[in-house]
């Protein structure tokens, strides 16, 4: 749990920014941290949509079997078939979804019922949802990600945004050799699934992070694919150097043409970027804000990663 008693001035807009809240009506620490506790309780109540509602298929074949695991440091939800989980079946597809800044592994272990993917579809998939630890702003994070910092670039227009992605922030390196770990963890004990069966995904600056460990791995040990939702580009000059060798990579970008945290300029940034240097880019474009997205998005998910299983 966040101690919002210990957070100094700096460190309570931030958290309170980035549950979308605003401060500029606090002019006192007492005021910063009733509002600050306003945003702990937002966050903890961000979850994607819910399940198919009655009448609406849930997946076909046997239901998905749940259980926690660790993988290289993280500790894992993971999501299957029986057979998969116990490593008696390899699976036709690997999903990891990262999720986003303050968030938890368990606010996306709902998407397989969403989309309707269950033990009998997509040729059996394992869904694996890691924690990311407890970062500088007391606050899950896969890396340090100065929310002043962003929300400063955003409001200086796109010149102060370009120049930002293209910093290095700190822990990014670390993150991205362990998530590299993680994803080979993954597949040796799915039965020595290949790595080209994996799909990275994730939400915010889990999106980021999953693009970063995708374009990380060796040439010869290419994922399958990436989901980017509601994401950015980031350390932007490595990414198009790294894509050479990842040509052919197919990404799915969704993003809301009114998100308030990343605004929508950038994810059409990270299409350029992406096209550009050769990977196969789809997109699925709402109107939403910064959430998960309506159900066209929930198809084009279903649909590309129904492709990544039949490829």
């Amino acid at each position: 749990m966040t101690d919002i008693s210990a957070m100094n001035i700096k460190e309570l807009r931030a958290f309170i920014s980035s549950a979308g809240l605003s401060y500029d009506d606090c002019f006192e620490i007492t005021d910063l941290r009733a509002r600050a506790q306003e945003a702990s309780e937002r966050l903890a109540t961000r979850r994607p949509p819910p399940p198919p509602r009655a009448g609406q298929s849930a997946a076909a074949g046997a239901p998905l079997q749940a259980e926690k695991r660790a993988y290289f440091g993280y500790e894992c939800s993971l999501m299957g078939p029986a057979d998969v989980l116990s490593g008696h079946a390899t699976p036709r597809l690997i999903v990891v979804f990262l999720h986003g800044l303050g968030a938890s592994s368990s606010d996306f272990a709902s998407v397989p019922s969403l989309l309707g993917l269950g033990a009998g579809t997509v040729g059996s998939t394992l869904w694996v949802f890691p924690q990311a630890p407890i970062g500088a702003m007391m606050m899950p994070a896969w890396w340090t990600l100065d929310v002043m910092q962003w929300m400063g670039a955003s409001h200086n227009g796109p010149g102060a945004i370009a120049r930002l992605i293209r910093d290095v922030p700190p822990g990014l390196p670390d993150c991205r050799s362990r998530m590299t770990k993680l994803i080979e963890e993954v597949c040796l004990t799915a039965n020595n699934c290949p790595v080209s069966r994996v799909v990275l995904g994730g939400f915010s600056q889990g999106a980021m992070t999953a693009l970063d460990a995708a374009l990380s791995m060796p040439a010869d040990k290419r994922v399958g694919g990436v989901v980017s939702l509601s994401g950015a580009p980031l350390v932007v000059d490595e990414w198009a150097a790294k894509l050479q060798s990842h040509r052919g990579l197919p990404v799915l970008i969704t993003h809301g043409r009114a998100d308030g945290t990343l605004p929508f300029q950038v994810a059409g940034w990270l299409e350029e970027l992406l096209k550009h240097n050769g990977a196969v880019v789809t997109t699925a474009f709402h109107s939403g804000g910064h959430d998960f997205g309506p159900p066209s998005v929930h198809e084009a998910l279903r649909a590309f990663l129904e492709a990544r299983a039949q490829a």
